[in-house]
């Protein structure tokens, strides 16, 4: 996946666009936050691709490499359970302001985050056509604190429990290792990465097979999913050690093909 945000924003947008169903829910891919994305790629990663993913780490003691597997199930579930507010507004006699948690991934920190967190102001009834840098520091700044604080408050809910938790089997201590995510850095979109990075290639990858050696349509992957798309390069393995079962001669003392072994 490219490091550029703006690419990056683009593919998340067009993954979930593509998944909507059209329904009587009102849906506006504009409105969705960070966090209400992360949750909808997790879903999609688990029941379209895999439920289980398996991470190669090096262990930090002794630099051996192991692997370790994560339930995105479970990872979604949990990240539900924060039960986070993803919008805050203050209201006055003379000025209406609506924020939000920011709605494209890119890297924060404390200080500049709000800059993409006001969605509308309204002055005296009059809404503000344009929202930029010099109109957000013009806000009081009560109205600046109250939000701030709102902030730490949902971020405090995520940051309570770690995302993915792992132990180095060569590590002699019984200390583990916990990986969590943040409103106030690059977490959430480096866990975005993490999780669709290695699946992304491998999707492309196998797309690249099916229609160059094996002469599939690119009209047939419009419609599937990646998990119909490995199932067919499963298929065409299946078929192709069968082929090649045949083929080999056999040997004295060899057993009898019995045929059970299709039943699997």
């Amino acid at each position: 996946m490219d490091n550029n945000p703006t690419v990056i924003n683009f593919f998340i947008d067009d993954i979930i666009e593509k998944c909507y169903v059209k329904s009587n829910f009102d849906f506006d891919i504009n409105k969705l936050t960070i966090f209400d994305k992360l949750i909808i790629l997790l879903m999609i990663k688990s029941y379209s691709v895999a439920s289980d993913v398996k991470f190669n780490i090096t262990c930090a003691e002794t630099e051996k490499l192991f692997n370790t597997t994560v339930s995105v199930t479970e990872l979604y579930i949990l990240l539900l359970q924060c039960d986070m507010n993803t919008s805050y507004h203050y209201t006055d006699n003379n000025v209406k302001v609506h924020f939000s948690l920011p709605r494209e991934f890119k890297e924060f920190n404390k200080e500049d985050i709000i800059y993409d967190c006001v969605t509308s102001i309204e002055l005296k009834g009059k809404e503000i056509d344009i929202i930029n840098a010099d109109v957000i520091e013009r806000l009081p700044a009560s109205i600046i604190g109250g939000f701030k604080t709102f902030l730490d408050n949902e971020n405090k809910k995520i940051t309570s429990s770690p995302i993915i938790t792992y132990k180095s089997p060569f590590s002699p201590s019984d200390k583990k290792t916990e990986v969590y995510i943040s409103l106030f850095d690059s977490s959430i979109i480096e866990t975005v990465k993490l999780f669709f990075e290695t699946d992304l290639l491998d999707l492309y990858e196998t797309e690249y097979l099916l229609i160059k050696e094996h002469n599939f349509s690119q009209d047939l992957f419009e419609n599937k999913s990646a998990a119909e798309m490995f199932a067919y390069i499963s298929i065409i393995d299946k078929f192709r050690e069968k082929e090649e079962a045949v083929s080999t001669p056999g040997f004295v003392g060899a057993p009898l093909e019995t045929g059970v072994d299709n039943l699997e």
